[in-house]
């Protein structure tokens, strides 16, 4: 009997996992335990900080010693028998220790023989251990010595159960009477989304559900998240897109055989989505054939590919509404003052008639060569990074690119020599290309634009080098198997993953975290230097405080003259640059060090695909993350 055969349809939360013996060898220690061992990203875990505080030997010594006291040598597993093993209970109140639960596990007969014993307590001498049974209720009830409630235990065929109430009991010997009717086994959610993938799995992969609803109901949380009311860009941003509150329960298969895969579907409350949410959930997505196209466009080495299929003016009204006001108003006036557009609405509605409702996003290692004569531009490590949008009408695009190259100074651009505007135009692949010198470009100082019709489409690609232009166009042209330019979509990796994933998205992201490696280390000293802690207004104020105290005793800070402030002021700069450097010798090797680890781990994983599909009645992503253990 599947063990989900005797849980009620009701339950608020379930967990199970089959084959469970296939996890260990022997128990506690897991089977893939020396493949682990030999991984650059275990040995940094097991050397780190982050260690020590999940304390992982010590949980390993614990259940050491819980399989020690078992009688003749056995092993927790001979007991259980390493077969099907469910979770499932109902949601009781603010904490979720309050809910009530239920343990389904298939045993073998050392596991009917325990089960059975507990009806003869005095054979198992649990009262030296502060235990007792209480057999009053039909089915043996535990209780004592540590357990925080009472445990109700019975046994249906070969399924032990243990629960905290006694309905979970009953329910069981109800659902076995009738073959399963009713129960979570047999419902509609389980069959769609459960029992389907798992199959293509094998049967053995994790299976889930949790009734988010409930959940939030009785931790009365709204469910805010990501949170709409966040001050910062890209949280407010994607709250637009989706919310959790929106979500009335999630269900699916996690499967970790090679890595991970993970397969959600969660129904949505559609009177809770904004009328933005509906028309974007009511757009059809993208299928095989159309990402494959599109990946064509990113090198074999791509740390990001991120493709997306939406309505383009909807999407850059929510990012302008999710800008603070301050830079709202300031790019609006921008734009204002070139005299073609009055409100930003206007440059929206002329970017959704010139674009088609999908774009591509493109990051790669920045190992293009650096050009002697090009823009001038600062240090930062800083990835290549190309966006490709599929055009409608070109000629727009062209116009929006040359009112801004011809208000270079307007836009911040600068060339190299005085009186140069900054704008200039090149030729890459044999296309005509233009360029916007900024100093304000981090990296590269320059933004590099192309309107291209590489073989059937048009597309405008907008990068941050401008060898990145002809990079990508030639990857489309010539990345074919055995091309000069290998491209994302001849990755054998990248196309298992898509056919292993849904049939069709909105959304799609592939991670390398391999090929963003070697980049990461290089910014992570600058992001370390940047993370040091300092609460840089309190300082000062401490600073000058000293420094006015002995050079202006009687004065108070803020009543000085501006004479006598630009002296205590030179006084003080040396003081915090001496304590920001102090500073920095203490925070940055730790910071960097935590970095170096964030990568290592990253780097187990070879490659990594995020799927996500929109449906005014449910959402569902799939997840798939290769780690090879080598």
């Amino acid at each position: 009997m599947d063990v989900a055969g005797l849980v009620p349809r009701d339950v608020d939360f379930f967990v199970a996992r089959g084959e469970l013996a296939e996890l260990f060898d022997p128990f506690p220690s897991l089977a893939v335990e020396q493949e682990l061992e030999a991984t650059e990203a275990w040995r940094t875990l097991m050397e780190s900080e982050d260690a020590r505080g999940l304390d992982i030997e010590g949980a390993r010594a614990a259940l050491d010693q819980v399989a020690q006291q078992l009688p003749g040598g056995l092993a927790p597993l001979d007991i259980f028998g390493g077969a099907d093993l469910a979770l499932a209970g109902y949601f009781r109140g603010a904490k979720l220790e309050a809910a009530d639960w239920a343990v389904y596990g298939r045993v073998n007969w050392l596991g009917k023989l325990g089960a059975e014993l507990l009806s003869y307590p005095g054979l198992l001498g649990l009262e030296a251990s502060g235990l007792s049974i209480d057999l009053t209720s039909g089915h043996p009830v535990l209780s004592g010595a540590d357990l925080p409630r009472p445990l109700h235990i019975s046994r249906v065929r070969d399924v032990v159960i243990i629960s905290t109430a006694a309905e979970f009991i009953d329910d069981a010997g109800d659902l076995a009477g009738r073959d399963s009717q009713d129960s979570f086994l047999l419902s509609a959610r389980y069959h769609d989304h459960i029992q389907q993938r798992g199959e293509q799995s094998g049967g053995d992969a994790l299976e889930a559900f949790v009734d988010l609803a409930k959940l939030f109901e009785n931790l009365s949380y709204d469910g805010a998240w990501p949170n709409r009311k966040s001050q910062d860009f890209l949280p407010q941003f994607l709250a637009r897109l989706v919310q959790l509150a929106d979500m009335k329960e999630t269900v699916g298969v996690v499967d970790f055989d090679g890595g991970l895969a993970l397969d959600v579907h969660a129904p949505l409350s559609s009177e809770n989505l904004t009328a933005f949410q509906t028309r974007l959930y009511r757009q059809r997505g993208f299928d095989r054939a159309r990402v494959l196209d599109a990946a064509r466009y990113a090198p074999a080495d791509t740390s990001l590919f991120l493709y997306l299929q939406g309505d383009i003016g909807d999407l850059l009204r929510e990012a302008v509404a999710s800008m603070e006001p301050a830079m709202r108003k300031n790019l609006e006036d921008l734009f204002r003052g070139t005299g073609r557009y009055a409100t930003l609405e206007q440059l929206i509605l002329e970017l959704d008639g010139s674009l088609k409702n999908r774009l591509a996003l493109i990051m790669r290692p920045n190992d293009y060569p650096d050009d002697a004569g090009g823009p001038p531009h600062d240090n930062q490590v800083v990835p290549a990074v190309g966006l490709v949008m599929w055009l409608e009408d070109g000629d727009r695009i062209v116009n929006l690119r040359d009112l801004i190259g011809g208000q270079g100074a307007r836009f911040g651009l600068q060339g190299r020599h005085p009186g140069e505007q900054g704008y200039y135009s090149n030729k890459e692949a044999g296309f005509s290309t233009r360029e916007f010198w900024s100093p304000l470009v981090p990296g590269t100082g320059v933004i590099a634009t192309v309107n291209a019709t590489p073989i059937d489409e048009e597309v405008c690609i907008i990068a941050n080098s401008f060898r990145m232009l002809g990079d990508l166009l030639k990857r489309y042209t010539q990345g074919g198997v055995g091309g000069s330019y290998p491209n994302l979509a001849n990755r054998t990796d990248f196309v298992a993953l898509l056919d292993e994933s849904l049939p069709q998205a909105n959304l799609l992201a592939w991670v390398d975290p391999r090929s963003a490696g070697p980049y990461l280390r290089e910014w992570s000293d600058q992001w370390a230097r940047f993370a040091v802690e300092v609460d840089w207004v309190s300082e000062r104020a401490k600073a000058e405080d000293q420094v006015i105290a002995q050079h202006y005793p009687g004065k108070r800070r803020g009543r000085l003259t501006d004479q006598e402030q630009d002296a205590v002021d030179g006084l003080v700069d040396p003081i915090l640059r001496a304590l920001r450097e102090r500073l920095e010798a203490e925070q940055v090797p730790v910071l960097r060090a935590a970095k170096e680890r964030q990568i290592v781990y990253g780097e187990a994983v070879s490659a990594a695909l995020f799927m996500l599909a929109f449906d005014p009645r449910a959402l569902d992503a799939s997840l798939r993350i290769v780690m090879p253990l080598d």
